[in-house]
């Protein structure tokens, strides 16, 4: 039900408010962005094998493993890593301004080079990162 200064506008131009503007997130989401633009990219970690943790050698390549995430950060291409707790081992979140460049940092990793973890890559859109711009609501154009 309208409130009594809704019902005084006519519908057709409600219709016409209502497809004019678009959440601009909405609109754009379908296109590219910009090469210059970042892009992030999710990765998750998964054991090779139920034996790869087993291996003697492990513990010094985990260590290798983050002190190589530690440096990622700090260059300010991982935004966040971290181990889950429900049988993947781990996630991260990239920013880098190419699908190849987060692809050869995450091959980079000592526990993927070392055939303990393998990686799976997803691009993500993330219009609500803390520290980015707000989407909006914008007229469409």
């Amino acid at each position: 039900m309208l409130c009594n200064r809704c019902s005084r506008i006519p519908a057709a131009a409600l219709i016409v408010l209502l497809t004019t503007f678009t959440f601009s997130v909405g609109a754009g989401s379908q296109s590219q962005p910009p090469s210059t633009a970042k892009r992030h990219f999710l990765a998750f970690l998964h054991p090779v094998s139920p034996g790869a943790m087993q291996d003697p050698k492990t513990p010094q390549i985990l260590q290798e493993h983050f002190e190589y995430l530690k440096q990622q950060f700090t260059a300010d291409t991982l935004v966040l890593a971290g181990p889950r707790l429900d049988g993947v081992y781990g996630i991260g979140i990239l920013e880098t301004s190419s699908r190849e460049e987060a692809q050869r940092i995450m091959e980079n990793d000592p526990t993927v080079r070392n055939s303990i973890f393998r990686l799976e890559l997803h691009e993500v859109r993330l219009p609500l990162l803390r520290g980015q711009n707000i989407p909006r609501l914008v007229p469409a154009q």
